[in-house]
């Protein structure tokens, strides 16, 4: 009776549909997870206080309240309790998700980053609609149909660039050393999200894929790059999925399908119902793919990209090269809330994720503290058993009890603190676009050489950067390289950016100079069978 009441109140009627869906999810939880328990205290009481709450709320309190921030708190409130990677996604967020994992979307086809309150063009999408029209790396974009868009957020520039197909947007660009404004008018066309950003062969025939998410097109992508990779010769193979926080479970499943052979294990999925335990074997076979693996890994890596390195090291397949990943093996379902997911999404944990040696790729947590031990780096004191050990198929060991444990352990390299303001400050990017406006006939990349580096720092002392002189001298090679591939990126595209930023990278040398090791693994393939 009290909760018919709290439903026909004026101030919360809009959201009743919403509130009945939340409190129908919290039923199910009660009832799936704790049945008795919830007879025997009474499960019906939690919704009474609950509407009590609310409308206590709305009476007594000393603000008006916006009722949407009420029910999104109880909302995250609920979720709280479950583990750190069940999420209410908002429908915005939610069509944003299904965009990425689709891999594709409508819009005008650029990568940006919000800069002093400016939408700033980090590169335009090749053959996408910015891209033919001449956008560049370095404009900002100041007005969308006629409209400021100084200050407004990044997703409020998705939602307004973002359209349907062959609808139009006008966009006003500020350009370095242009008076006037650049007027372009847009039509949106479908933009492919590209899961691998990086393809190339070496001069030492060793092949490199950087591979940033999971989506459906990432097996398709992948083929691709290895069929070009394989006809100009390649000999081995990086495989590089740091700072990968993950994606679909069938495309990390069908990338490891690319590499071993038909009926053996990639991963098995634990969880509390009979329909969410599968075990996913490979189930094609890939002739020709004998090459030397290594994939660098690191604390960014999650989800789909420590299925893949788990299984690839489990099977000897290839050896983990960089830092332990981030640990979160929990199967997240999308379930859409209200009609094809109007009210948004719940991305809900219905099971765990385990390696083909039975390693469970979860890190142990305690609700959100444990969560926080995990973003900071740091070691939990919760974490217990995460050394434990297990054999490969080849009988090698490997440790367990969350995330994925690299063969070879190797850090980032660290630099001194003039090094990181000039990033910080996006230094190296802006001397570039400003140098590249002022050569307007230029195509390829010059040289940086000593002259270009005393132009370069000249532009840091007129934009009264603080730098210590040995900090500098002792970073100079790296900045040269930073220079170099922002060169790249502004006059060839993202890709060459970076090819040249893997020639100054600690963990690719890494890759390289284990190679070797990696290579030796093939003997222990031999003797293994499916399991």
């Amino acid at each position: 009776m009290m909760l018919a009441n709290f439903l026909r109140t004026r101030f919360f009627t809009p959201f009743s549909k919403l509130f009945l869906l939340i409190a129908g999810l919290g039923l199910a939880f009660v009832f799936a997870t704790k049945p008795t328990q919830a007879r025997r205290e009474g499960e019906g009481d939690f919704l009474a206080t609950f509407s009590s709450v609310l409308t206590t709320i709305k009476n007594h309190s000393y603000r008006e309240l916006d009722p949407t921030e009420l029910i999104d708190g109880a909302i995250h409130g609920m979720l709280a309790t479950l583990d750190p990677h069940t999420h209410y996604l908002p429908p915005q967020n939610y069509e944003n998700m299904r965009a990425e994992q689709a891999g594709s979307f409508y819009g005008i086809g650029i990568s940006f980053v919000i800069r002093g309150g400016l939408i700033t063009v980090i590169s335009p999408i090749e053959g996408t609609p910015a891209f033919r029209a001449g956008i560049r790396a370095g404009d900002q974009i100041v007005k969308i149909e006629g409209k400021s868009a100084e200050g407004i957020p990044q997703m409020e520039v998705v939602r307004k660039l973002r359209g349907a197909k062959n609808t139009k947007v006008k966009i006003s660009v500020k350009r370095q050393g242009l008076p006037e404004l650049l007027e372009f008018e847009l039509t949106r066309d479908v933009i492919p999200l590209n899961s691998l950003s990086t393809s190339y062969l070496r001069e030492d025939k060793i092949g490199y894929v950087k591979i940033n998410h999971f989506s459906k097109t990432t097996p398709r992508e992948l083929d691709k790059s290895l069929e070009e990779l394989e006809s100009q010769g390649m000999q081995a193979l990086i495989l590089d999925l740091r700072s990968n926080p993950g994606g679909l479970l069938e495309a990390a499943w069908r990338v490891v399908d690319r590499f071993l052979p038909e009926g053996r294990v990639i991963v098995s999925t634990d969880g509390r119902l009979d329909d969410s335990d599968f075990t996913f074997r490979a189930r094609q076979t890939f002739p020709g793919r004998d090459y030397p693996i290594v994939v660098l890994v690191d604390q960014g890596s999650a989800s789909a990209s420590e299925i893949v390195s788990g299984a690839l090291q489990d099977w000897d397949r290839a050896l983990i090269v960089g830092q332990r990943t981030f640990g979160k093996g929990l199967v997240q379902r999308l379930i859409p809330l209200g009609n094809n997911g109007e009210s948004g999404a719940l991305q809900l944990t219905t099971a765990e994720y385990f390696t083909p040696a039975k390693r469970n790729i979860q890190k142990p947590f305690t609700a959100y503290k444990e969560h926080l031990y995990q973003i900071l780096g740091a070691q939990s004191p919760m974490s217990n058993g995460q050394d434990k050990e297990f054999l490969t198929k080849g009988g090698r060991k490997v440790k367990g009890g969350g995330g994925i444990t690299p063969d070879e352990i190797v850090e980032y390299e660290e630099t001194t603190r003039t090094f990181a303001r000039l990033i910080r400050r996006n230094t190296c990017f802006n001397f570039v676009i400003a140098w590249v406006n002022s050569h307007p006939d230029i195509r390829r990349p010059p040289t940086v050489d000593d002259a270009f580096l005393k132009n370069f720092a000249d532009y840091v002392l007129e934009q009264k950067i603080e730098i210590v002189q040995e900090e500098w001298d002792k970073d100079l090679e790296h900045l040269r390289y930073q220079l170099m591939a922002e060169l790249a990126n502004a006059l060839m595209g993202p890709a060459e950016r970076r090819r040249i930023i893997n020639d100054d990278d600690v963990m690719v040398k890494a890759a390289i100079e284990f190679m070797p090791e990696a290579k030796k693994l093939m003997a222990l393939r031999t003797a293994q069978k499916p399991r």
